[in-house]
């Protein structure tokens, strides 16, 4: 139910006329999901975006532009959200080359790959930290015998955070060249998936320290060869040690994993997934996990959910995990989808 990076960079590649000077397809999704959170009032929520992407010719025998726009859209407002994955690149038998906003392969290789619902899983934090990169070039060699590798640099400037986006260069110090890196590779054939991705951030530079310093690395695999089922998991390692010395007292080490699993019964999907996230700091440590169960019924270009999500109390009290932000509690909700 995700998007895949190097799918849709390729796609109109290949479905594009040799002849043609460009080819541009409009594409997009509009979804709204009823949620309830327990203690809390229930919300009307907009998950919508639509864009624009396609080929160009270039005059070349083997090398086509491409280039992708993509807008989220507040149904609720009537009004634009926040920008997507945007890019501008060429492709061919060599390989792809996007430069832009987009996914690092920590998230599309490794991060995303266990998230089989609508609305998303808890246990997937430490791979998103390369979501949705600006200043973003990335490499997707060709498919050979089911193995892609991928490779990409954020490159943003002098004293740019990498959390944050945002660019001062008022001190004068110099950043690193490589604002974050990221490499991944994977094999998807004969119903086996396996990939391994790894990332570093090292950013914005002031007074001798550093914003952001992090690094994750993370495992997936999964398994499709039985019929109408399909089974998924994945493992991330990160740490963290610019900020969270500051505000923990010592480094901040965290673990994620996730199971899950889908049957198909012809238009009706059946999911369920499972994680856990252990994060220590300071001598401590602490442990939450969450579970969603989900049920969708496709129709066309469209789509009917249920899904239900619960928590370990470990996310629910006064935690090192609520401090961090990743407090929750039983969640329900009720999403349409049409796509186009």
């Amino acid at each position: 139910m995700k998007k895949s990076l190097i799918a849709m960079a390729v796609a109109g590649a290949i479905a594009a006329p040799a002849i043609a000077q460009a080819d541009a397809t409009l594409f997009g999704t509009f979804e709204m999901f009823m949620q309830k959170e327990r203690g809390a009032s229930a919300e009307l929520v907009s998950d919508s975006y639509i864009g624009i992407m396609g080929t160009v010719d270039l005059g070349l025998e083997d090398t086509k532009g491409i280039f992708k726009w993509e807008q989220g859209l507040d149904l609720n407002a009537g009004a634009l959200a926040d920008g997507d994955e945007t890019y501008i690149g060429a492709t061919g038998s060599w390989g792809t080359v996007m430069g832009g906003k987009t996914d690092l392969p920590s998230v599309y290789m490794v991060s995303d790959y266990t998230d089989i619902t609508y609305q998303g899983t808890y246990e997937s934090a430490l791979g998103q930290a390369f979501a949705l990169q600006s200043n973003s070039l990335s490499y997707v060699s060709p498919e050979f015998a089911g193995v892609t590798f991928a490779a990409a640099g954020v490159f943003g400037g002098e004293n740019t955070s990498f959390f944050a986006g945002e660019v001062d260069a008022s001190s004068g110090e110099k950043d690193k060249t490589f604002d974050a890196y990221n490499l991944g590779v994977q094999y998807d054939a004969n119903g086996i998936y396996a990939a391994a991705a790894y990332g570093k951030a090292k950013t914005a530079k002031f007074g001798g320290d550093y914003f952001g310093d992090f690094n994750v690395w993370g495992l997936a695999a999964g398994f499709s060869g039985i019929e109408n089922l399909d089974l998924r998991a994945s493992y991330e390692r990160g740490k963290e040690k610019a900020l969270a010395p500051i505000f923990l007292g010592s480094d901040l080490k965290a673990t994620t994993w996730n199971l899950s699993a889908q049957y198909d019964i012809a238009d009706t999907a059946v999911y369920a997934v499972y994680g856990e996230t252990k994060f220590s700091a300071n001598g401590g440590s602490e442990k939450g996990a969450s579970y969603t169960l989900g049920v969708a019924q496709t129709m066309g270009n469209g789509a009917v959910y249920a899904e239900f999500m619960d928590f370990r109390k470990d996310y629910k009290g006064d935690s090192l995990l609520n401090d961090l932000g990743l407090g929750g509690d039983k969640t329900f909700l009720v999403g349409y989808q049409l796509n186009f």
